[in-house]
């Protein structure tokens, strides 16, 4: 969605290259990014309004193609001109956006969250975050307040794109232009056919992986092959036919499309074709409705697009996290404010300034030198949030020792052991031994089984970890699993895994399993009007008191029975959904956030100590 934007007099000036500037697409753009604003804000107001990345992605395709074209009649396509044109105009604005990410989500959100977000701030700057979120879930099932870098899965597919195309029309450009054109079409075909087939084979694919994608970019390829005249197709007697077709195609998708569509597939070409048959009808020439689409307005709004798309996202997912609570109204005016007012400064600031500044080839080398620094830095900051924030091993590392926080030359050891329900206590566990001087060994992995099995086929994750506790003899082993769902179907286990690990250790620490919210009880259901107190569900509580009850009788003057369930639990028995500061105490229904496992903290440095 973030093609050439509105350019000045003086712009064009400088760069011949650039192309006749044409304000219905500006007009296009404005279409686009407010359909995709009016989603997000409430899909109720324009339920179809996600097509507007589809109108993008056309836009892109076409305007890029434009320029190559432009390029192969003049000698070939120059590659370092055409990545300094995307970096000048892309990157300034998208680094400021990711930079006020990681602060507001520092200030935000729970550091599991905050975890999340500095993987994704990689994953986007690397351009990959469409490949990021689609291992990490459904676009419309993620919840979006905690996800404040998901629109750039979007600005991904478009910068594989400008990665991959400009290197196959360098390749075709030994065929005359028709060839070139025939081929994007073909090209673009076979994309729209697998589209289609994983539509609905693998929905998540077809959604965010550019090659199911690439189609709709094509299509505006070769929209602009047909514009140029390459075909010779008599374009002029089509127009307005053309625009009317393309108008009523784009706005049936926006006011009749649904998340319940089944997308992108076939339903896509609707307003994918329907914006290519503008590109074609307004090239050259006037069409029904340009007048609009080229009006002050929808100029400004269009040239405004790239940055108020990177900008309300965020907004968004930041002002519904922190103001759960809070009546719609306001957070729809607080989002309103903030969007256009951040849009505004930045396209001010940033945007337009570093355009012209940066892009400019006596410049190239001293951009191409700030784009490789940038990059490595905003990785290198994610993967360290990421890993400063949720300490979770992987079945790998536990073979090698786990993730090791030392202390001291003989300082005591601590191993903590588990699945995802131990992983939640790691941060804290972190912070305490350096604190106290441990040497800590995280060995949980979220969705393992780091517990025996009765059968004797145990799993890799448990025959490393009796292997991690075998060698260190650690003073202390920590264990916190999901008890109900573990020891389901054999309680022994557990008892069979003391049995192997009280040999090696001093002693052993069990943390027994915390309430499970109901689930009314998060802050999408909160924001709908639902509101505290929140109770466990009956069945669930059943299980939970049943095998706490269960861990109590392990223990023993070796053995530490921690309490964790009683601490979120108040007198009447409902669960405590925030702190005294509204700091979320739980990370989702059964997990909780960093800020509920600092509540043991103090219990634990008493028992340590």
């Amino acid at each position: 969605m973030h093609s050439a934007s509105l350019i000045d007099e003086k712009t064009k000036n400088a760069a011949p290259w650039i192309l006749n500037y044409r304000g219905d697409i500006d007009g296009l753009r404005a279409i686009a990014v407010v359909s995709v604003f009016i989603f997000h804000l409430n899909p109720e107001w324009l339920t179809g309004g996600f097509v507007g990345v589809d109108i993008f992605f056309v836009i892109s395709g076409y305007l890029i193609t434009n320029i190559l074209i432009r390029d192969i009649q003049e000698g070939g396509i120059r590659f370092s001109h055409f990545y300094l044109r995307r970096i000048s105009r892309l990157f300034p604005t998208m680094l400021t956006v990711i930079a006020a990410i990681f602060i507001s989500a520092w200030l935000i959100y729970t550091p599991q969250d905050f975890a999340s977000t500095g993987i994704n701030s990689a994953s986007a700057v690397l351009s990959i975050a469409n490949l990021k979120f689609y291992f990490q879930g459904n676009y419309f099932d993620m919840s979006p307040d905690a996800q404040p870098l998901l629109h750039f899965w979007s600005l991904s597919v478009e910068e594989q794109y400008y990665i991959f195309y400009p290197f196959l029309l360098a390749w075709l450009a030994r065929f005359r232009l028709p060839k070139i054109g025939l081929a994007l079409v073909v090209m673009s075909i076979i994309s729209f056919v697998a589209c289609i087939i994983f539509t609905f084979i693998n929905p998540k694919a077809a959604f965010y992986l550019t090659p199911f994608r690439a189609w709709e970019l094509g299509l505006g390829g070769a929209a602009a092959f047909a514009a140029q005249g390459v075909w010779n197709l008599p374009i002029e007697r089509f127009r307005a036919p053309f625009a009317i077709a393309g108008f009523a195609a784009i706005f049936t998708s926006l006011f009749t499309f649904t998340e319940n569509t089944l997308f992108p597939g076939y339903a896509a070409a609707l307003p994918v074709f329907g914006t290519a048959l503008l590109m074609l009808a307004g090239q050259n020439g006037n069409y029904p409705g340009r007048g609009l689409l080229s009006s002050r307005p929808m100029k400004i709004i269009g040239a405004l697009s790239y940055t108020l798309y990177l900008w309300h996202w965020p907004v968004f997912s930041f002002i519904d996290y922190s103001l759960f609570a809070s009546p719609e109204t306001i957070r729809v005016v607080l989002k309103l404010a903030f969007s256009i007012g951040l849009t505004m400064a930045t396209y001010t600031l940033i945007e337009n300034p570093a355009r012209k500044t940066l892009n400019k080839i006596s410049r190239k080398s001293m951009v191409f030198f700030g784009f490789t620094v940038s990059l490595a830095l905003v990785v290198s900051l994610g993967i360290y949030v990421r890993q400063a924030n949720y300490v979770n091993a992987s079945v790998k590392q536990v073979a090698n020792g786990g993730l090791v926080f030392s202390g001291t030359k003989n300082a005591p050891k601590i191993v903590l052991l588990g699945d995802s329900n131990g992983s939640m206590y790691s941060k804290m566990l972190v912070e305490l031994s350096q604190d106290m001087n441990y040497t800590l060994h995280v060995a949980t992995v979220a969705a393992g089984d780091a517990l025996p099995n009765p059968s004797g086929v145990d799993s890799q994750l448990w025959s490393e970890s009796v292997a991690i506790v075998e060698q260190l003899e650690p003073d202390i082993v920590i264990l916190a699993n999901a008890w109900a769902k573990k020891l389901k179907n054999d309680r022994s286990k557990l008892e069979m895994a003391i049995e192997h690990i009280s040999p090696h250790t001093e002693r052993i620490i069990i943390l027994n399993q915390p309430p499970t919210l109901p689930e009314s009880a998060n802050r999408s259901s909160i924001r709908s009007g639902t509101r505290p107190p929140f109770y466990e569900n009956n069945d669930t509580a059943k299980e939970r008191l049943s095998i706490n009850l269960y861990l109590s009788e392990f223990s023993s003057e070796k053995i530490e029975i921690v309490d964790v369930s009683s601490i979120f639990l108040n007198s009447e028995g409902s669960i405590n959904f925030t702190d005294a500061k509204g700091r979320l105490l739980f990370h989702d229904s059964s997990h909780l956030s960093g800020f509920g496992a600092i509540k043991i903290r103090e219990i634990l440095r008493n028992i340590l100590e």
